[in-house]
């Protein structure tokens, strides 16, 4: 690579990485600021970042980066969000796809004056939404589990039916007879198939050999790079066996992989969100740097035209057309045909086309910039009303009526937990078969699951449950679980209790370290005077003069809702309580006290 183009790549790298910083700072999905790097380093600012001089050198970070991106997709989708909603899911990834593609084309060829083919291809390339754009959105609201899924699949393999429908037009760009057509036909259906069997044997070959060789080597390291390595090289190897395949084969891949859950899955997802914040951040720099207005100034206004129809004309349609008679309500209909934000993929998929459409720069121009202005313009109103507009249409609600998972199945958590659940949905995380089946015996809903597997947190986010208590009668467990939920749930949705008070003499006892609880409420012995009979959780008027309960959780929005208490004195109304009964008394705890001297 000659001084130039590494200089090129230096800067684009450091751009991406500045705009992604800045994103999480304020607390706003990255795509606004790497456009803007782009743009402001770009023939548009500064023009100290020239794509176009590393040649075939883009081509192949592009495709790399759509290895990547499609694997980290496949790594994140679970069963269990697919069968919230799954004819509607179906509905979604088809009929809204070939109607979306189907305006595309229509808007390419009237308001762009696109020939046929290209308009085509336009119209294939902007039905790709964006999960850079939608994942953090989907972590700031509280969203219902069905649109949570339903904007969370489409995002992913919408990319992949993207991709693959996109190298499916640009074969047929060079079509002209029909047995030529019947041919793109047939390797369309052959690409689905060799895609998918080639990705569920290279998922199976990761998860039943190679990874476990892996874990044997005792590097933490390894699992990551190898996984990447193995979805880079499934994706070249695809593509060389059966075109347009590579896009299939990489997220079934990832979605195999993610199903069988090897125990090495936790550092692959690790590395995974580091590599992708490279590469995408990246990558987007140099594409948005690629777009030259100048030439194509007189045009603007109709780009700017087709990219606001496609947003507020062809995708509703689209989407209400594709629903309706569906379960999903009208409210979560309008957000998803509203909320469609185009990304990397899109602008990786026109960007290819252009560079291997040789002799058709002028029109591969135009569709470049056009699917930029749809990306910017789409990217822009998902990241700065999509908060706003979930409100306004009523598909969001308050956090304290999230779903609760519990992790612990003690007699306290299972009693807090049937209180919970007859305001908010509750699941309970542990890792032993036993408890699980206790607790689907009771009715109960139960992942039975390793506490430390971050797939699991993944799965129930993304079916509603937002807030997470650690209720283990073992701190030290409690402590292991919390940074992990973290990760998935943030700092506010992540309680833990204290299980046992600290081996210290009682004038220190101010210093101990303060749970979710008022203070005197321990889960280990609030475990022990439950199963001995002498305390209960139950809902009750609470006021500061009842002297036998201790608040732990406020019901709230007319009974809908939960919110803990850190504090008795914040406590008011109907709350869920810990109660003595009367066979208890009210004497403080100490180290190694018994069950019937739990402080209330």
């Amino acid at each position: 690579m000659n001084l130039h183009a590494l200089d090129t790549v230096g800067l684009a790298l450091v751009l991406g990485v500045a705009g992604y910083m800045l994103a999480r700072r304020l607390s706003l999905p990255p795509i606004l600021f790497y456009l803007a790097a782009g743009m402001a380093a770009g023939p548009l600012g500064l023009d100290i970042v020239d794509a176009h001089g590393l040649g075939g050198g883009l081509l192949v970070l592009v495709e790399f980066a759509v290895a990547i991106i499609l694997f980290e997709g496949g790594l994140l989708l679970s069963t269990r969000g697919f069968w919230s909603a799954p004819r509607a899911i179906g509905r979604l990834l088809s009929l809204t796809i070939l109607l979306t593609a189907a305006g595309g084309w229509l808007l390419g060829l009237t308001l762009l004056g696109l020939p046929s083919d290209v308009a085509l291809l336009f119209g294939v390339i902007v039905v790709v939404t964006g999960p850079s754009v939608i994942k953090p959105l989907l972590k700031s609201l509280n969203l219902p589990a069905r649109l949570r899924a339903l904007l969370h699949w489409e995002s992913i393999w919408g990319d992949v039916i993207g991709m693959v429908l996109t190298a499916m037009a640009l074969k047929a760009a060079s079509v002209s007879t029909l047995h030529e057509a019947g041919a793109v036909g047939a390797v369309l259906l052959t690409s689905i198939l060799a895609g998918a069997a080639l990705g569920a044997a290279v998922g199976l070959l990761l998860s039943r050999i190679v990874l476990p060789f892996v874990e044997s080597l005792r590097d933490e390291v390894l699992p990551g790079v190898t996984a990447f390595a193995a979805a880079i090289g499934a994706f070249v190897l695809a593509d060389n066996l059966v075109e347009a395949s590579g896009p299939i084969t990489v997220a079934v891949a990832g979605f195999f992989l993610s199903h069988q859950k090897p125990r090495t899955l936790a550092d692959i997802r690790h590395f995974k969100d580091q590599l992708s914040v490279v590469f995408i951040g990246s990558l987007f720099v140099l594409l948005s740097a690629t777009v030259d207005p100048e030439p194509l100034a007189d045009m603007w206004p109709g780009m700017l035209l087709t990219a606001v129809l496609l947003g507020v004309v062809v995708r509703p349609l689209a989407v209400f057309a594709a629903l309706s008679g569906s379960e999903v309500p009208r409210r979560e209909r309008a957000y998803l045909a509203l909320v469609s934000p185009r990304g990397i993929i899109s602008l990786a998929a026109a960007a290819y086309a252009g560079m291997v459409m040789t002799g058709r720069e002028a029109e591969t121009g135009i569709m470049l910039d056009a699917i930029f202005f749809v990306v910017l313009l789409s990217g822009a109103s998902a990241t700065l009303l999509g908060r706003p507009l979930a409100r306004a249409l009523g598909v969001t609600a308050p956090a304290e009526t999230s779903g609760i998972i519990l992790v612990g199945l003690n007699p306290f958590a299972r009693a807090l937990g049937r209180a919970l659940s007859r305001h908010v949905p509750v699941v309970f995380f542990d890792p032993r078969l036993d408890r699980c089946r206790l607790v689907r015996e009771e009715g109960g809903s139960v992942f039975c699951t390793d506490l430390l597997d971050e797939d699991i947190y993944e799965e129930a986010f993304s079916e509603g449950y937002g807030r997470l208590l650690c209720l283990s009668t073992n701190d030290v467990l409690n402590r292991l679980v919390e940074p992990v939920a973290v990760r998935h749930l943030g700092h506010a949705g992540v309680w833990r209790a204290v299980a046992e008070p600290p081996e210290r003499p009682a004038a220190g006892r101010e210093a101990e370290e303060a749970g979710i609880f008022p203070r005197g409420v321990y889960a280990a012995w609030a475990a022990e005077g439950l199963a001995a009979g002498v305390v209960r959780v139950e809902e009750c008027e609470w006021t500061p003069e009842r002297a036998d309960a201790t608040p732990l959780f406020r019901v709230t929005h007319g009974g809908k809702g939960v919110a803990p208490l850190h504090d008795a004195a914040g406590a008011a109304g109907t709350c869920i309580c810990l109660v003595r009964l009367a066979d208890g008394d009210q004497s403080s705890p100490s180290p190694g006290g018994s069950p019937r001297s739990l402080k209330i």
